[in-house]
């Protein structure tokens, strides 16, 4: 036969009717002088609890507090841990316009079927050509490029140190300080072509040459030029045997007629850039030269420079035009310069 523990009932009772309770804002006082009121009224009169009233109370609160806890679970659960957000990269930049300033040294950067525009503020901004690749070299005071494949034009900001930034193809280095230029790597040459401003092109470590706009040169890989180093002068009708002597256009009557016959060699030149040059389509060629000319006292045609040369084709036909072509007769020889823009 059991033996009842009034102690014990008076717990589960208690901790029965804390699960019932509601979650209000706990009145510790009130909930103390209840327990009390309770205890006084039920334990027997002739014995006395052998559980100090603090120990009731502290078990009571316990339980009230882990019934709270018990129905804030089951009724209202807590708030949820804060999602965790995946980590996301930043929007791509368009990796075909770039920051010249963020690149490292040694960064490769290629194109695919459209160029790459890359801008360093205030010093210079330059364009891989589609399918082209380059490494940097150095992003220092000086800003050099290694082009590996393709070719690069660039537009430098005027310098006054002496270069400011360099195309390195192999053992070919092209340097500037302020200019408009292009690179172009084919095969085992280089082409190197000046819109604007001098470029100075070289082995590397060995003597350069300049490169003054409009003009361009070929060399090999090593630097070494291909094409002519200075155009070399064709002659068109036999020389005197006599150097010829260095002079101006006449200003004199006859001056008049040998401007007439400039503009006929002019349009003679264009007829013959437009005849002998490829096109196709809504392809257009346009072509920049200087025209030198330099025509004996007899009116005959001597010497013929252009810079940059044009093509075989075409300079076999203004060889051809430039025999039948006759001056007016003056005192001394002279020099004619044009500086002629070609189309196709």
């Amino acid at each position: 036969m059991s033996t009842r523990d009034p102690k014990r009932e008076l717990l589960a009772r208690l901790i029965g009717e804390a699960k019932n309770e509601s979650i209000p804002e706990v009145g510790w006082d009130d909930a103390e002088e209840r327990l009390r009121e309770r205890l006084s009224a039920e334990r027997p009169a002739r014995r006395a609890s052998s559980l100090p009233l603090g120990g009731l109370v502290l078990a009571a609160a316990a339980a009230f507090g882990a019934a709270a806890l018990f129905v804030a679970r089951e009724g209202h659960p807590p708030n949820p841990p804060a999602p965790v957000i995946a980590e996301v990269s930043a929007p791509a930049v368009d990796r075909h316009h770039l920051d010249g300033d963020a690149l490292s040294q040694g960064a490769k950067v290629a194109s695919d079927d459209r160029p790459v525009v890359v801008e360093h503020a205030g010093r210079a901004t330059w364009t891989l050509a589609p399918n082209s690749v380059l490494h940097v070299e150095s992003l220092g005071s000086v800003i050099q490029l290694a082009l590996d494949s393709g070719s690069v034009s660039a537009h430098v900001v005027k310098s006054p140190k002496p270069e400011s930034f360099v195309v390195r193809v192999e053992r070919t280095r092209v340097a500037v300080h302020g200019t408009r230029f292009n690179v172009e790597r084919t095969g085992d040459s280089v082409h190197v072509a000046v819109a604007e401003g001098v470029v100075a092109v070289g082995p590397v470590g060995g003597k350069s040459f300049e490169v003054r706009a409009p003009g361009a040169a070929t060399l090999s890989l090593d630097g070494v030029r291909t094409d002519e180093h200075v155009t070399r002068t064709r002659r068109v009708v036999k020389a005197t045997g006599e150097a010829p002597k260095p002079a101006q256009e006449p200003e004199t009557d006859g001056g008049d007629r040998v401007a007439e016959s400039v503009d006929g060699i002019v349009a003679g030149v264009r007829s013959c850039f437009a005849e002998n040059t490829f096109s196709r389509g809504d392809l257009k060629v346009s072509v920049q030269t200087r025209m030198s000319l330099r025509v004996l006292a007899s009116g005959h045609v001597e010497e013929v420079d252009f810079t940059p040369p044009l093509a075989p084709a075409v300079t076999r036909c203004v060889d051809a035009m430039l025999s039948t072509s006759t001056f007016p007769a003056t005192q001394n020889d002279f020099v004619v310069e044009r500086l002629l823009g070609l189309d196709r």
